[in-house]
C-alpha cells in the first residue's frame, strides 16, 4: 500500500469519527437536562406551587409544558433530533 493510499485511508477514518464528539456533547447536554426533568416529574405538585409563588401565569399548564419539554428534550438530544431547538 502506497503512502498516498494510507493517507487517504487515514483521512477517511477521521471523517468517520467526526460524529463521535458531537454524540458525546449531546450526551453531556442531555445529562444536564435529565436532572431537572426528573425533579419536575417526581415533585410535580411542588413545581406548580413554586411556579405560582414566583408569579408565573397558569402555573399548572406551564409546569406541564416545562416538564414535557425537558423530558422530550433529553430523548431528542441523545438521538440528535432537533438539537438546535432543544439546546
Amino acid at each position: 500500500m502506497s503512502l498516498k493510499q494510507k493517507y487517504h485511508n487515514f483521512v477517511h477514518f477521521l471523517q468517520n469519527l467526526k460524529d463521535v464528539p458531537l454524540l458525546l456533547m449531546r450526551i453531556v447536554l442531555a445529562i444536564g437536562f435529565y436532572g431537572p426533568a426528573m425533579m419536575k416529574l417526581k415533585n410535580f405538585d411542588n413545581i406548580v406551587q413554586w411556579f405560582a409563588s414566583i408569579g408565573i401565569p397558569m402555573p399548572t399548564l406551564n409546569a406541564y409544558l416545562a416538564t414535557t419539554t425537558e423530558s422530550l428534550g433529553v430523548i431528542l438530544l441523545i438521538l440528535g433530533l432537533g438539537t438546535r431547538i432543544i439546546a
